[in-house]
């Protein structure tokens, strides 16, 4: 990491924080506000190894083929805006002389490999072109889905709250693998937003004292009938 990126990782971290913590305050339960400040942390805090790791100790995918071809791609859109069409035709249409690095060739037909580089294309934006912004991003994506994932599981058996802790939020592996530019942070939020939503749909709102349009505290509207 450079001088900028150190400079600027508070700065994303702040944002973050007053935009979850805006989330927690509504909240009137105070085993999930005490799980959910811890959360974040933890996978904001993961955000450094793992960015250090992939980029430094051992370079693989993370940083060689996604951020570098999602960097690429960015760049020249801005320098052409013709080349948007790089974020919306299939991979495999994708030109492979236009890559950054030969070695990634072949790697971008795939369409799930090539999702993950116009994500990262698209928040690179937001991100100022800064891997370990960018890594943050896909941290608090996790984060998300992962949360809800912890309510479904707490709203279901709340006398277990520590184990599931334990096991969604706090898990070495699952949060080390989901604080940066991988499939995995997708893929843990989507599951856990997928789970909530399905929760909502087909349970929830058929609990008594529920009624259509009290659902304040989520994310996801309650589909009413």
């Amino acid at each position: 990491m450079g001088f900028l990126d150190l400079l600027l990782f508070p700065v994303y971290v702040a944002l973050f924080y007053f935009l979850f913590r805006a989330r927690r305050n509504r909240y009137d339960d105070p085993v999930l506000k005490y799980y959910h400040k811890q959360a974040f942390w933890i996978k904001v805090i993961a955000v450094v190894p793992f960015t250090l790791f992939n980029a430094v100790l051992s370079p693989g995918d993370s940083f060689l083929l996604y951020y570098t071809e999602s960097a690429n791609i960015s760049h020249l859109i801005l320098k052409d805006f013709s080349n948007i069409k790089w974020l919306y035709l299939p991979s495999i249409d994708f030109d492979q002389s236009l890559l950054k690095n030969p070695l990634n060739l072949g790697y971008l037909r795939s369409e799930n490999n090539y999702m993950i580089v116009r994500i990262t294309s698209v928040l690179s934006y937001l991100a100022l072109h800064k891997y370990v912004i960018l890594n943050l991003f896909f941290s608090m994506i996790s984060f998300s889905g992962v949360w809800r994932l912890y309510r479904f599981f707490y709203e279901q058996y709340p006398h277990l709250h520590k184990q599931f802790a334990i096991a969604i939020l706090y898990l070495p592996t699952f949060v080390f693998w989901s604080a940066g530019i991988l499939k995995d942070p997708i893929c843990t939020g989507a599951i856990g937003w997928i789970t909530y939503a399905l929760y909502e749909i087909f349970y929830k709102k058929e609990e008594p004292g529920i009624k259509c349009g009290d659902h304040t505290d989520l994310w996801l509207p309650v589909i009413c009938n």
